[in-house]
């Protein structure tokens, strides 16, 4: 079977890694032939999007395809940042309250429990 020259290209960058060389060790933006492409996205893993509410669920130990439910479901989403909201509102007021009476331990107190909460 004749190989075209992207195949033959896309080969040649296999090899150039070494004995040990892997398809997966390659970016798939490097490869030309449509087949290796193919064969890259069968074989390889794909690496997960990195956001805020991912990294959340990954810490709190929910599995990856539970975790690429949380973005298929706008409603949840909206949920989880109105109570977002709600939260910080009622952390604000309290500080704005200790600011009137110059309470500051209070208020750096709120501060560093509003930087959690927004983290």
């Amino acid at each position: 079977m004749k190989k075209t020259f992207q195949e033959l290209h896309d080969e040649t960058l296999i090899a150039d890694l070494g004995e040990g060389g892997n398809i997966c060790d390659i970016s798939i933006d490097k490869l030309r032939s449509p087949t290796m492409k193919k064969l890259h996205k069968a074989t390889c893993p794909r690496k997960e999007k990195d956001t805020g509410i991912r990294r959340a669920a990954k810490r709190a130990g929910l599995p990856r395809s539970a975790r690429n439910k949380l973005y298929n479901s706008v409603e949840e989403g909206f949920q989880e940042i109105s109570n977002l909201v709600d939260i910080t509102q009622e952390v604000m007021g309290k500080m704005i309250k200790a600011m009137k009476k110059d309470d500051f331990r209070t208020v750096t107190k709120l501060y560093k429990e509003l930087g959690k909460i927004i983290k």
